[in-house]
């Protein structure tokens, strides 16, 4: 943890909010309790998935992960297929889905 959570500022702010105390001060310095340990056990979950959402996010913005929809006529299923593929090449991140339909439900 950061020095600045061990600040009495920063630690008051804890053990207010919580209402229990996570850090012990000891001769060698200082050591979580048992409830500091678990807290800190679920703040690493939380930044994890922080990162993952953060990379994700990022990815969408740059075309390279999220959802496409493509609709196609039966008759001209060939092109789509190519270019589907070519694109789970360089983007495997995207959620693909070729739906062939008539070509009025196309433009409805």
């Amino acid at each position: 943890m950061s020095p600045s959570l061990y600040s009495p500022g920063g630690s008051g702010i804890w053990k207010q909010q919580l209402g229990v105390t996570l850090l012990i001060r000891t001769s060698r310095g200082m050591r979580p309790t048992p409830a500091g340990e678990a807290l800190f056990e679920h703040v690493k979950v939380m930044l994890s998935g922080f990162e993952k959402a953060t990379a994700r996010v990022k990815q969408i913005a740059a075309g390279r992960a999220g959802f496409l929809r493509v609709g196609t006529v039966a008759t001209e299923l060939h092109f789509p297929k190519l270019a589907l593929a070519r694109l789970r090449e360089v983007a495997p991140d995207v959620d693909l889905r070729l739906s062939v339909m008539r070509s009025h439900e196309l433009l409805s």
